[in-house]
């Protein structure tokens, strides 16, 4: 009898990807693509699961590939920080000017019934910034794009509102106006 391995499920994927990237990963290779035995692949599409993780797949590639140039030119960094309960953060710097935050909900857990998360409401981070790094423009990246973020400078700390969140945040802290 043919058996389908189980997929990770979306929220689990770009859990697991968001901590690659903060330990220093510059992209993402999925292997796990060519239909046939036992797994029968993602390429197969073959099961809801199967075609919800390849969708999911497919979005964190768009932020990684839009935060391609930033990524490969990052190292982690030990930035002082603060963050709200249940948000866990880490931080990359990128040349001389920018900084990345990539946020993670970590008011999650695995189990064999999926992943399970719940949202963290009024969400902050607050960094406290090198010298080089005084009055800093604040995007976010996401699958469907760039986003302005909300921030409040604090003399060398700069408080990051993320609003309510779900699971990952990509934010740029940079100098560089372009």
């Amino acid at each position: 009898m043919d058996k389908i391995w189980p997929f990770p499920t979306p929220e689990s994927k770009r859990i697991e990807v968001y901590y690659a990237l903060a330990g220093g990963a510059t992209g993402m290779g999925y292997w796990w693509s060519n239909p046939g035995y036992p797994s029968n692949g993602l390429g197969a599409q073959a099961t809801a699961a199967s075609r919800a993780l390849w969708k999911e797949m497919g979005l964190l590639g768009n932020e990684i590939k839009t935060a391609r140039q930033l990524l490969v030119t990052s190292t982690p960094v030990n930035l002082p920080m603060t963050a709200s309960t249940n948000v866990w953060v880490r931080s990359l710097a990128s040349g001389t000017d920018t900084i990345i935050l990539l946020v993670v909900n970590d008011n999650y857990f695995n189990d064999f019934t999926g992943c399970h998360y719940t949202n963290v409401n009024n969400a902050t981070v607050t960094a406290t910034l090198p010298a080089w790094m005084q009055s800093p423009t604040a995007f976010e990246i996401s699958a469907g794009g760039l986003n302005d973020v909300s921030t409040q400078p604090n003399g060398s700390q700069l408080q990051v509102n993320l609003g309510t969140l779900k699971l990952t945040r990509m934010i740029i802290l940079t100098t560089d106006p372009q």
